[in-house]
């Protein structure tokens, strides 16, 4: 009966041993997501601050930039300038100058191309 006493012994404390080590484990893992979760929150609770603080410093100022009036853009545009100015010189091919076909090869009439020493 002595073996049989000392077989259940040792099969207890090799149980014991499993359990330990699985506890072991267990808490190892519960401490990381411990730590993973309160540095998550310390972020999510910086990131808070960081928009509050920026927010506050907004609602002092003006959002809206104030446009002077010297600079504004005219609405109307009837009231501009339709044609080249004088001096100028346009790089682009219109249809009067391809003959008042927009389809095929655009050709250019050399008597109206200025010359360098003709402006």
């Amino acid at each position: 009966m002595v073996r049989y006493r000392q077989r259940r012994r040792q099969l207890a404390a090799r149980r014991y041993q499993r359990q330990q080590v699985r506890r072991s484990a267990q808490a190892q893992r519960r401490r990381l997501i411990g730590i993973v979760v309160g540095v998550i929150a310390g972020l999510i609770a910086l990131a808070a601050v960081i928009w509050v603080i920026v927010n506050l410093a907004d609602e002092d100022g003006d959002k809206t930039p104030v446009v002077p009036t010297s600079q504004v853009v005219p609405t109307n545009f009837s009231d501009l300038p339709t044609g080249p100015t004088t001096g100028t010189q346009t790089t682009g091919k219109s249809a009067a100058t391809t003959g008042g076909s927009t389809t095929g090869p655009a050709t250019t009439d050399s008597s109206k191309t200025p010359t360098k020493g003709n402006p």
